[in-house]
């Protein structure tokens, strides 16, 4: 299925019991956890790069995001 180029799409998504909420535009993609404004943004050209630094700097950001707080 497509979508028109220009068109946001908003997705809410439950990750190990929080609640975030997906953007996808044709820039790229923002995961954040809802009700607040800092999160991980990509644009879509880093996921064609081959570039492993980025690679392994993301994962540490997503499982710092993701890390459940005690």
């Amino acid at each position: 299925m497509s979508t028109a180029s220009g068109v946001q799409v908003r997705l809410d998504l439950r990750i190990r019991g929080k609640a975030y909420l997906l953007t996808i535009d044709p820039e790229g993609f923002r995961l954040v956890l809802k009700g607040q404004r800092k999160g991980i943004e990509m644009p879509w050209s880093v996921l064609v790069e081959d570039d492993a630094i980025l690679y392994s700097e993301l994962q540490a950001s997503i499982r710092k995001i993701l890390r459940p707080k005690s």
